[in-house]
């Protein structure tokens, strides 16, 4: 049967005048309720949108949430962690604010000719620096010494956290779940204020301040001085004190450099495509630290071998280091695949390796390093410390897997056992944002730099506080 069509309005517009009529004769409020029951289809006619109900219309009256320009001051649940959060119902932006007020510190000092490290974690890098001929240690300790570099240092970090955390980064967003209101979205926008506050002596002339407007300081940071290739130091936020201020350490490199333990690898002899002792362990070592929740799929795992240079130069000798990087490459896959590790396999060990490949001797030398089998967990991509540190002046926990212990395993810090939910779990599932859980893949408050639901949990809790409501998804 075909369609009856009234003169050359298509159904849609004409279920949109026709609500235009009741407006005018029952108003909009009557309009707006049954617009939540049964919601027109969303025609665009003459390019004019339809119109907003009614019940929306009046959230969106009420202006910013709160009016004050500062916000509103969250601090979240677990003593980590504070910021401002201020929603704008008309243009959908919902504005985090951090504001940190920063100590800048050497990370190496001369004295007596020897480099002193400013932090106990930069200790091997002053050893290294002080097994340097005397004539160039100077030079060497320049790269980690403050040189009126602090405020492009500060510019630096603030586009990195709000460029990593914001919705035009991550791709996350919030969107209402009450009836009708699928239109209304609050778009995450991270800003970061900083101001030097290093003491003793005056503030540096023309050093950005933080506005009293923009409300308390929620960090107090101290940063050394380390070549922006390093990612040594000890980076770590303390819970907040007593005014509700935190504390994070770490090193200006960390802004720039990234920390790679999804990228493991394990050394072979000359010649040889055999595990000795030293490469078992090792691999010993990776199955625990990326072992899989019983019920997961587990991060994939791929394996590139690798020969040294020697006996190349001809098209026999290339066949046959790339015959050797690829037999050093299956042994590791083999080894993966088939011992326990404190009585347990590598959960879904065949499913999780794709690639088991060599490349030969190309881009390698004649040095040991030549001589390995790379073991890229999750794609192997790189982790900013920066945006990771800046998780937990969020309020968030880590995620990553450690030993308590120290003792086993190639990732050691603050986590948990794998498949545990942290500290965070039982609120994210709470909050509607799925599981928060310790696994080292490719999170960024595991061992990566994506940003998944969970992590938006104390964004998602400061929306419902500001806005008086919890009605709120992750958009799809």
């Amino acid at each position: 049967m075909t369609a009856r069509v009234f003169g050359s309005m298509p159904p849609g517009a004409l279920q949109v005048d026709l609500l235009r009529r009741m407006q005018q004769l029952q108003g909009n409020q009557a309009v707006g309720r049954i617009i939540q029951r049964d919601p027109p289809t969303p025609t665009v006619i003459g390019g004019e949108a339809p119109p907003v109900p009614a019940e929306l219309q009046t959230f969106r009256d009420k202006g910013a949430m709160p009016a004050a320009a500062a916000g509103t001051t969250v601090l979240p649940p677990g003593g980590f962690g504070g910021f401002q959060a201020r929603y704008d119902p008309v243009s959908m932006d919902f504005n985090i604010t951090m504001n940190v007020g920063i100590t800048f510190v050497h990370g190496m000092t001369l004295v007596g000719g020897r480099a002193v490290a400013g932090d106990a974690s930069l200790t091997e890098a002053a050893r290294l620096i002080n097994r340097l001929p005397a004539a160039r240690r100077a030079a060497e300790v320049a790269k980690w010494t403050w040189n009126g570099d602090q405020e492009t240092w500060m510019t630096g970090y603030k586009a990195n956290v709000t460029g990593a955390w914001s919705s035009a980064g991550t791709g996350l967003q919030f969107q209402s779940s009450h009836a009708g209101w699928d239109a209304q979205l609050a778009k995450v926008k991270v800003n970061v204020n900083t101001q030097n506050v290093t003491a003793p002596g005056p503030v540096p002339a023309g050093s950005a301040t933080i506005p009293a407007s923009a409300g308390p300081t929620h960090c107090n940071a101290t940063i050394y001085k380390t070549p922006d290739d390093n990612t040594d130091f000890g980076a770590q936020v303390s819970s907040r004190n007593a005014t509700g201020t935190g504390k994070l350490e770490m090193g200006s490199g960390q802004t720039v450099a990234h920390s790679h333990g999804l990228q493991q690898e394990v050394l072979f002899r000359r010649n040889s495509v055999t595990l000795d002792a030293a490469a078992q362990k090792r691999l010993q070592d990776i199955i625990y630290s990326f072992q899989s929740p019983s019920a997961g799929a587990g991060t994939s795992i791929d394996i590139v071998g690798h020969a040294d240079t020697v006996g190349g130069g001809t098209a026999a000798g290339d066949a046959r280091n790339q015959k050797v990087s690829e037999q050093r490459a299956q042994a590791v896959t083999d080894y993966l695949k088939a011992t326990r590790v404190g009585g347990n396999n590598l959960v879904n060990a065949t499913a999780r390796v794709k690639t088991t490949t060599g490349v030969g001797s190309a881009g390698g030398g004649k040095d040991a390093r030549s001589r390995r089998v790379d073991i890229r967990i999750a794609g192997g991509g790189g982790q900013n410390i920066a945006a990771h540190e800046f998780g937990h002046m969020l309020g968030l926990d880590d995620q990553y897997v450690s030993d308590p212990t120290n003792t086993q395993g190639v990732v050691f810090g603050s986590g948990g056992a794998v498949g545990t939910g942290t500290g965070d779990d039982a609120r994210t599932g709470t909050a509607g944002l799925g599981r928060s859980i310790y696994e080292n893949n490719e999170n960024l408050m595991s061992l990566g730099s994506t940003i998944k639901s969970p992590h938006y949990l104390t964004l998602k809790e400061a929306l419902h506080t500001v806005t008086a409501s919890t009605e709120w998804k992750m958009k799809a």
